[in-house]
Formats: C-alpha cells, structure tokens, sequence
C-alpha cells in the first residue's frame, strides 16, 4: 500500500458554552482555604481555555463507543482507548504502534495521525469564573461534604482550529466521521461533572476550507467548501463528499 499527502482541510469555528465548563487545572500553590477545583488556564493571559488534548479526548471516546469493534476493544483493553489501529476512530485519531508484528496487523493504518487539534482561547479579554458550591450528603448521618468548583460561565466562547489531513481516497469519508465525533459531543459534555450539569457546548460558526498539497509545493490557492451557523446546517454526506473531494 502506498500512501501520498493531498490535501489538508481547516476546520474552524466557534465553541459556545451552554452550561458552566470545569476543565481541570493543577492546584500547585493554593492557599489554605484556597479554592482547589480550579480550572485550566493560559500561563501567558491567566484566562481559562480548553486543550486540544480535552476536546480530542472526548471527540474520540464518544465516536469510539458508537461503533462496535472498538467499543469491544475499549472492554478488551479494560477502558483504555482502542489501540487496533483499523477501526474508524484509531483511522481518524490515531493509535500507537504494535508491541509485535503479527498478522493482525494487516489493515491498520499507514502514515501518520490524520487529526491535530489545537488549544482553544476565548475570545474574552476578561474573564470572571463563576464558583458552584456542591454538596455530597452521608445517606445514613445527613453529613454534607461541601466542595466548591471553578467553572467557566455560561455564555463564553472559544475559538477553535482542527486540521485532518488526506493521505488515502478513504479519508475523504473519515473526515464526515469526525463531524459525526462533534455532533455526538454536543450531545454530551466537555470536561468534568457533566452528568451534574457542566459542559454542554455548542459548535457555532464553522468554516471548512481545503489546502491542497499544490497550495504548500507551488503557491496554489485554498478552496473554502463551506460555512455554517451550526453543524445541523451542513449537508447530508453524499451531497457534501461530492463537495469536498
């Protein structure tokens, strides 16, 4: 099998928070009485965003579970990620390489990871996070253990920027598959204590544009496919891989 670059494709647009957002951060330097569950942020602006790593991570996990070999293979792997290398998740996100060669690994993937997603920043010059309190109650003594969590609020919007690279005519189709991956995302939550709450968003204002590999190697121009409000706007697959390939 062989394998050559074609085309790069820029997808663009807007993450728009419907909930509140905890992603995370470290707690390396709080006070006492300091506040712990805080969330991640730029080391540079000191305002809250959202790793490539988070929202790839969630993006594959829902798409990896709503197809059946490598939901088999996350039981298989006792919850780690799918590592087969052949399924529509590993073809889209990537997988490590083989301990050993076997004959198993005829029909995994050749060349490198299709999908890079980068960090998105808000669009906020300022941001002011919102605190939750929570409590979890004792069952037997009404005891409550109280915990207070930093969430980004309601209303706040990141930018974002994915890139899925085309090696084979196959990953034309993958590419729908990943908007599948962000349609099943909003339909779920980003980040921690979702099913509390936290980290529905929505995907607003999205632009797909097309680098072939002539626009790196002879100045070629990008293509713009499409712009749309909101992923329910695009078109049906076979309207749109006409459009795209």
């Amino acid at each position: 099998m062989t394998i050559q670059f074609q085309a790069n494709f820029l997808l663009k647009g807007t993450i728009s928070c419907e909930t509140g957002l905890h992603i995370g951060g470290t707690s390396e330097g709080i006070e006492i009485g300091g506040l712990e569950n805080i969330v991640i942020r730029d080391p540079k602006t000191d305002l809250p965003f959202i790793p490539g790593s988070s929202l790839k991570g969630k993006m594959r996990s829902l798409l990896e579970l709503s197809y059946k070999d490598s939901s088999e293979n996350i039981i298989k792997n006792k919850g780690e990620p799918c590592k087969c290398g052949k399924c529509i998740p590993c073809k889209i996100f990537g997988s490590s390489a083989p301990d050993n060669k076997s004959k198993d690994d005829n029909g995994r993937q050749q060349g490198p990871t299709r999908l890079v997603v980068r960090d998105s920043f808000t669009t906020a010059v300022k941001l002011e996070t919102e605190l939750k309190s929570e409590n979890t109650i004792n069952r037997i003594t009404s005891e409550a253990n109280p915990r207070n969590m930093e969430r980004v609020p309601r209303g706040t919007e990141f930018k974002f920027e994915m890139i899925f690279s085309v090696f084979e005519d196959e990953d034309y189709i993958n590419f729908l598959k990943l908007l599948d991956s962000m349609k099943l995302l909003e339909d779920s939550y980003l980040g921690g204590s979702g099913t509390r709450g936290y980290g529905q968003i929505q995907f607003k204002d999205i632009s797909i544009l097309k680098r072939p590999a002539e626009y790196y190697t002879s100045g070629a121009k990008e293509i713009e496919i499409s712009n749309f409000g909101s992923l329910p706007d695009m078109p049906k697959d076979d309207e749109f891989l006409a459009r795209i390939k």
